[in-house]
């Protein structure tokens, strides 16, 4: 059992050939008020320059944070494996009392972390939280271009329960955060479907009496692209 260091957040950042919103990526999470954070960031044998853009990162974010030399993870697997496989590492490489999802091509509120770790301090019986995001398709010079209304398929307390009861998806993967003991104790994805892999871990976690609830607020940017999984 791994023991969790207190109030430290990981964040898990998963990618494969994102060179062109990496650094946007990391840059949010590098700006988070919250500042007890780790980053563990597992390349899925990418072959454009996302892993140099990444390892450029790592150098820069010590010299602005010197408290991060330890405490951002780069790992590059071998061969390409698919989505669900780089998650779980992630989660097994751990250390945080809560682990939270980021995916490589979205952006994350500079008070994102923040509010979800103060949501589940204040509220125990709680175990995982996600919040409202909105899309965008492109972000240049801190300003967001072609920002859309947020999301309205998020649900909240009880009916989120019901909903993936009933096979329905109401909590944005990327906009998760959860208690490291979560998976410490049912484990990280499946391998069936990759483009069900984030449903079905949310789902997992409910059915088995994980309390979860979403924050009304827009926490989170969605990126629209070509290239991406699915969309939202």
């Amino acid at each position: 059992m791994v023991t969790r260091i207190k109030d430290l957040v990981s964040i898990i950042v998963t990618s494969y050939n994102r060179e062109k919103y990496i650094k946007a990526c990391l840059d949010s999470i590098l700006a988070q008020t919250y500042k007890d954070i780790e980053i563990i960031l597992i390349d899925d044998c990418s072959t454009d320059r996302t892993l140099e853009i990444v390892n450029e990162f790592k150098k820069e974010a010590v010299k602005i944070r010197p408290d991060m030399i330890d405490r951002i993870t780069v790992v590059s697997l071998p061969w390409n494996v698919g989505y669900e496989g780089p998650l779980t590492l992630g989660m097994f490489l751990s250390r945080g009392e809560f682990i939270a999802i980021q995916d490589s091509d979205d952006l994350s509120h500079p008070e994102r972390i923040e509010k979800q770790v103060n949501y589940l301090t204040t509220n125990p019986e709680y175990e995982l939280v996600g919040t409202i995001f909105a899309p965008f398709t492109d972000y240049k010079n801190g300003k967001f271009i072609g920002l859309r209304r947020p999301a309205r398929w998020m649900r909240y307390d009880e009916q989120i329960y019901k909903v993936y009861r009933r096979g329905g998806h109401c909590i944005c993967h990327g906009t998760t955060l959860l208690r490291g003991t979560v998976f410490d104790r049912l484990g990280g994805f499946t391998r069936k479907n990759s483009k069900e892999a984030d449903f079905e871990f949310i789902q997992k976690c409910v059915l088995n009496g994980v309390k979860a609830n979403n924050i009304p607020e827009v926490l989170y940017y969605y990126r629209m692209h070509p290239e991406q999984m699915s969309v939202q």
